[in-house]
């Protein structure tokens, strides 16, 4: 999977060449469906086929041998896959990629690649910590990408417990003097103790090694989660996040899957209140924008820091969605793609946004500065 920039390396020199670009919904890996892969390309291709019916021979023929090089491609995408992407020109394949989080189905043939879809995965690209622990171990992964390492593996220091007896009845049932404390309290004092060391670590090993804006996902066993969300909160507020069934035991996979599943969310965790902050700017000082029209434009005038696009609008509106994606791209913006309650929110606002650089009154004065220059 490519990162926006890498993405718009990749697209920019085709946008004066026709590129048929397909997306694949997955099967959820059921052998028994295997054959959907190939139906459901058949009828995204068929799609474009029947638009290219009044299309010169030369451009069908074109569509064609693009269509061959992705079908081909196509025989080789396991049944476990969640989604499947391909570009490739009349020159051939392009690039394919097997995709961890669902895709649509659909193919579009248009001069440049078709990118909107794809910012599901440039999501993807960026970091998210992940810490699992229980009593006896903490462990810190990064997930980037595809790639799950491991950061840090901390243990708590030993701390000595009452000495055992070589008779006489259990720890538990054992007083150290007539107001002493019993045997069960010393070990139930050095398991807080111990505890509340591998926590402190956690948590030091957490602030040196995440990156600015970077989530932390906590999972483990329930005690122990609880006291290290309670030492990260002050740390990390909203870019801290709990996942219940991320248990001690989680697979790879497992971390894997729960980082994909945070990632999406990673700007505005790092950005809490954004879209009640560029609702208000857009109806008071101009720093923003809430509509389509007005983001593609302050992006053409090279004004946006940011675009945000709900999910629902991009495919509501694919070929304005590639367009806002590609101008972002160009300007060097950060795009991101809203799903969940978040895209919701935001969908509900128009489905489009963008933070600016400066509003309405810094352009005019810019633009009377310009005008007195020219006379």
């Amino acid at each position: 999977m490519m990162s926006l920039r890498q993405l718009t390396t990749f697209e920019r020199p085709l946008r004066a060449r026709r590129v048929l670009s397909v997306y694949l919904a997955g099967v959820d890996g059921d052998p028994g469906v295997r054959d959907r892969w190939r139906i459901r390309l058949k009828g995204a291709l068929a799609a474009v086929e029947k638009e290219l019916a009044a299309a010169s021979h030369a451009e069908r023929e074109a569509f064609a041998s693009a269509a061959r090089a992705i079908a081909n491609e196509a025989r080789l995408v396991p049944a476990a896959a969640r989604g499947w992407l391909a570009f490739a020109t009349a020159d051939g394949l392009l690039r394919a990629e097997i995709s961890p989080v669902e895709m649509p189905t659909l193919a579009v043939w248009q001069d440049g690649a078709f990118l909107a879809p794809y910012l599901r995965l440039t999501a993807l690209v960026e970091p998210v910590l992940v810490a699992i622990l229980d009593r006896k171990k903490a462990r810190l992964f990064r997930q980037t990408g595809d790639a799950l390492a491991l950061v840090d593996t901390m243990t708590p220091a030993p701390h000595p417990g009452p000495e055992p007896r070589a008779r006489g009845p259990r720890p538990g049932k054992t007083h150290s003097g007539t107001r002493g404390e019993t045997g069960a309290d010393e070990f139930s004092r050095v398991k807080l103790t111990e505890r509340e060391d591998l926590v402190r670590q956690l948590a030091l090993s957490v602030v040196a090694h995440a990156a600015k804006d970077e989530p932390v996902l906590v999972g483990g066993t329930p005690e122990m989660v609880k006291a290290a969300l309670a030492a990260l909160h002050p740390l990390l507020g909203a870019r801290l996040v709990h996942d219940p069934v991320l248990t001690h035991a989680a697979t790879p996979a497992r971390i894997t899957a729960a980082a994909h599943a945070v990632a999406p969310r990673r700007f505005l965790l790092a950005h809490p209140g954004l879209l009640d902050e560029i609702a208000e700017r857009a109806g008071a000082d101009g720093r923003a924008a809430l509509s389509a029209s007005g983001a593609i434009g302050a992006l053409r005038e090279g004004r946006a820091r940011e675009l945000l696009l709900s999910r629902r609008w991009a495919e509501a509106h694919p070929a304005s969605a590639d367009l806002a994606i590609k101008t972002a791209a160009d300007q060097r913006a950060t795009v991101v793609e809203l799903d969940g309650v978040g895209g919701d929110r935001l969908h509900a606002l128009g489905g489009v946004a963008a933070r600016l650089r400066y509003g309405r009154a810094a352009r005019a004065a810019s633009a009377r500065v310009t005008s007195e220059t020219k006379d």
